[in-house]
């Protein structure tokens, strides 16, 4: 959803990559209710750490936002100075 939607808001500004630490595929709820706010999820693919890893790795990142579920916490890391 947060790759949605940052694609979806700033695309022609930013590359945008979604990850966790397993891919679970593709939820049909989180679909639904992207669409229900005009953002449509649904080619995006559940994707792996370990997947970007080569996709990403010539990019230097500016910011990482932390989701943990189950846990109200987030955590906001500026890479750059």
């Amino acid at each position: 959803m947060a790759e949605g939607f940052a694609k979806a808001l700033k695309g022609n500004e930013l590359d945008s990559w979604s990850a966790g630490i397993e891919a679970k595929g593709l939820n049909l709820l989180a679909v639904k209710v992207m669409a229900e706010v005009g953002v449509d999820i649904s080619q995006q693919t559940s994707k792996t750490v370990d997947a970007l890893t080569g996709v990403v790795s010539s990019f230097l990142f500016h910011f990482i936002f932390i989701f943990f579920s189950g846990v109200h916490f987030l955590s906001l890391a500026h890479l750059t100075s």
